[in-house]
């Protein structure tokens, strides 16, 4: 299992609220499975779970309004079917090396992000038993356009139109413009990728 040490993440290292804050396992958690900032995350934690300053979060409040709290932060969470969440943590970690997730044990959540667990630097055996786990899916951002990366030979052009991308790569429009629309793999020897 690999293991970070929850405290020392860069989001949790640059706050001025951390150090004065105790029992906040569940702020670090959601800062380090979102990789947003510990004083976003602590502030989400008092609005969404009614956490207070220095004191645990209920367990109750998390399973219920997890799902609006990590929306505010542009993830989608969905509770992962109970059969994987009643494993271990080692055993929940080589089932899922991919993926983001919020985890819940007794009296303690976690994060764990491909494969790697956040976790305090006295909890690293990974035999403690989930009671709960969220699957955390980033939401894209529509922009109401489909854009494209191309590469080729280490030049890469990103967020590029179809007209954009047959300005770079050359040959005739409709032959690119079909290209892009099937999303084909290649498009006149550069790689295509769609975003």
């Amino acid at each position: 299992m690999k293991f970070q040490n929850g405290y020392t993440t860069q989001n949790v290292k640059r706050s001025n609220i951390q150090p004065t804050e105790n029992n906040d396992c569940v702020v670090r958690a959601i800062s380090n499975a979102t990789n947003c900032d510990y004083d976003k995350a602590h502030g989400l934690a008092a609005q969404h779970y009614n956490r207070r300053n220095k004191r645990g979060t209920s367990t109750l409040a998390v399973i219920n309004r997890s799902e609006a709290l990590f929306s505010d932060l542009g993830f989608k969470c969905e509770e992962v079917n109970q059969v994987y969440a009643t494993s271990t943590i080692n055993q929940f970690v080589r089932r899922n090396p991919k993926g983001r997730f919020f985890i819940l044990v007794r009296s303690h959540a976690l994060a764990i992000v491909n494969g790697v667990v956040y976790d305090n630097s006295d909890r690293t055996s990974g035999r403690h038993k989930i009671r709960y786990a969220f699957n955390l899916e980033e939401r894209t951002k529509r922009t109401g356009r489909t854009t494209f990366t191309i590469t080729h030979t280490g030049t890469t052009h990103t967020n590029l139109t179809p007209k954009q991308v047959h300005a770079i790569v050359g040959g005739n429009l409709a032959s690119v413009q079909s290209i892009c629309a099937k999303r084909r793999p290649t498009v006149y020897g550069w790689k295509l990728i769609v975003e």
